[in-house]
């Protein structure tokens, strides 16, 4: 995949490379701070001095929220430097440097001793590790009364149309049903909280920011692998005509 899942296993390609491509975007997947807050809203109240991590945390769109809203250090896990310096960049903009904490680490290893977490958060990565295998990981890092969100994309009928099956099952073979996940997280030893699943007009507005980054870029002569320009523009119509076939959901879970 490329732009569906922010380039975070692509490797640089040609000019500006994959990685630059999503750096200079405020979000690498798909979603707002309203559905960040939303999913967090689904929670129990956490206990005071909660221990807070988002894993894959790109350039911090969601780390940003939950460290605002949370009032509460957040641990921002990520395998690339340049994202983290961005990162850092934004959380001091807006005043929040002293509550977020970036690190360099690997998600299928990350840095955090078993049973440290009272919340591991995780927007559109967990497919880097499959879905399945991330949550099995992760919940070694949660306490026994930790709580995970994780979002991934998911479809949301039985039968979708062609152009978002032929993309899809090429792209992302593994992707399943919300009812598939959620018995496979409940089988990894999970309790589903509640669900919230990305409004189509989340997936336009992403069409938009990748549109609008490749305009800027070539604007100001800088040039990117054609072959992922092409695979980008398949997605940005993709994006635009989606419907309700499939999105990104959110699963809010406590540890069983």
């Amino acid at each position: 995949m490329t732009g569906a899942t922010g380039g975070k296993t692509d490797p640089e390609a040609g000019g500006i490379g994959i990685p630059g491509f999503f750096a200079g975007l405020p979000r690498q997947f798909p979603g707002s701070e309203a559905d960040t807050l939303a999913a967090l809203g689904q929670l129990p109240s956490l206990p005071p001095s909660a221990c807070v991590a988002e894993f894959a945390c790109g350039t911090g769109a969601a780390t940003l929220a939950l460290a605002a809203r949370l009032e509460a250090p957040v641990l921002a896990l990520d395998p690339s430097a340049d994202f983290l310096a961005r990162l850092r960049q934004r959380a001091a903009a807006r005043g929040l440097g002293d509550r977020i904490e970036p690190v360099v680490g690997d998600l299928a290893n990350p840095p955090v001793p078993d049973g440290f977490l009272d919340l591991l958060w995780c927007e559109g990565a967990a497919y880097i590790l499959g879905f399945d295998a991330a949550l099995v990981r992760w919940r070694a890092c949660l306490r026994p009364t930790g709580f995970a969100v994780v979002s991934e994309c998911s479809w949301l009928v039985p039968n979708p149309g062609l152009q978002a099956r032929t993309f899809w099952y090429a792209a992302y073979p593994a992707m399943r049903t919300v009812l598939e996940n959620i018995e496979r997280a409940e089988g990894a030893g999970y309790e589903l909280l509640a669900t919230h699943i990305l409004p189509p007009d989340r997936w336009a507005a992403w069409a938009d920011s990748l549109e609008g980054r490749l305009d800027a870029l070539a604007a100001r002569g800088e040039t990117l692998d054609p072959a992922f320009v092409r695979a980008l523009a398949r997605e940005i119509a993709l994006y635009r005509n989606t419907g309700e076939e499939f999105s990104a959901v959110y699963y809010v879970l406590a540890r069983k």
